[in-house]
């Protein structure tokens, strides 16, 4: 057994797909340049790592910690990082500037940027209207006009 000794195994399942396709995207870059930080880890991490949570079978915000103990950061963020990056108050500060540049605005530039890099024909579209609540706002039904109106707006556009 001495021959594997220093080798790690993980268990990534579709994550580093997940991964190919936020690069191809652009998607960490894009993040910090919309989200000023002073943080030891860019904001982009943050997102792209909530992303791939989200993505594994959705654990809670407040176990980003213990989800990335268990996984190859290096393979799936880019670079080598420390779980603890993730713990509540790093993750928390993360939100309060989302929370201060807006999640709608966020979700619009991701989305003209997927619509561009990866050449979607917006002619004809469905509108999918998540519901819950955005950042920004307190009204459930607010958060699905708005997210209507700046998708809808914006689909127009390119047509």
């Amino acid at each position: 057994m001495e021959h594997f000794e220093g080798i790690e195994s993980y268990t990534v399942k579709h994550l580093p797909i997940v991964k190919i396709y936020a690069d191809r995207l652009g998607l960490v870059e894009l993040i910090n340049n919309l989200v000023p930080s002073e943080m030891d880890l860019p904001p982009g991490i943050y997102f792209l790592g909530m992303v791939l949570d989200t993505l594994s079978g959705r654990n809670p915000l407040y176990r980003l910690e213990q989800f990335f103990e268990d996984q190859d950061t290096e393979l799936l963020l880019g670079k080598k990082v420390d779980a603890k990056s993730f713990n509540d108050v790093n993750v928390g500060r993360f939100l309060d500037k989302v929370f201060d540049i807006g999640a709608v605005k966020i979700f619009k530039e991701i989305s003209m940027r997927a619509v561009s890099k990866f050449g979607l024909d917006c002619r004809q579209c469905t509108l999918i209207q998540l519901p819950g609540v955005c950042m920004g706002t307190t009204n459930p039904m607010e958060t699905i006009h708005l997210r209507s109106l700046m998708v809808t707006a914006r689909i127009t556009d390119l047509i």
